[in-house]
């Protein structure tokens, strides 16, 4: 198992503007290359609809660059993806086939799998990168979690946030 301090993890909202998503792209790949240079190898995602796959996709971006890097997707539940719309089952389908681990922590759902996945996460990881604009939710249940935990927090949220991360990779050539 991986030192805590290699790995990182993934929460986010479902729901992302669309708007956004150009700029969370980019700050998605800027963060993850600030997160190599720390040390950060291994990366846990929970594959949920939104935030996570996107972070998914940016996770594997970065490892054509970096072989070194592992990407584990944690599945709360084997019927994660049910009622999911088809494009999104294959997108998930897809991230889970190229992900270098998965670990399906329940084969049904049950009241709670969500946290246990999220605490997994959390648990075995020094850095959690996030989406976090809503104060109510899993998202909000995990940045607290990993608040109290001592974990580092990026909200990739925060544009003064990523944008003072662009300035300073500026700064360092």
């Amino acid at each position: 198992m991986p030192q805590r301090e290699q790995c990182a993890c993934f929460t986010g909202h479902r729901e992302l503007d669309a708007a956004e998503l150009p700029g969370l792209r980019q700050a998605l790949a800027l963060t993850l290359e600030a997160a190599w240079d720390q040390g950060y190898r291994h990366f846990y995602n929970g594959g949920a609809l939104g935030f996570d796959l996107l972070a998914a996709e940016a996770v594997l971006a970065c490892k054509c660059r970096h072989e070194e890097i592992v990407l584990e997707m944690v599945i709360p539940h084997g019927h994660q993806t049910s009622g999911w719309p088809e494009t999104e089952r294959c997108r998930h389908e897809r991230l889970c086939y190229a992900a270098d681990e998965r670990k399906i922590l329940s084969p049904l759902y049950y009241r709670g799998c969500y946290h246990v996945r999220n605490r997994y996460m959390v648990d075995r990881s020094g850095l959690c990168l996030c989406y976090f604009t809503h104060v109510q939710g899993g998202t909000a249940y995990t940045v607290a979690y990993a608040a109290r935990e001592g974990v580092r927090l990026v909200n990739l949220a925060m544009e003064s946030s990523w944008r003072a991360f662009v300035e300073q990779k500026k700064k360092d050539g």
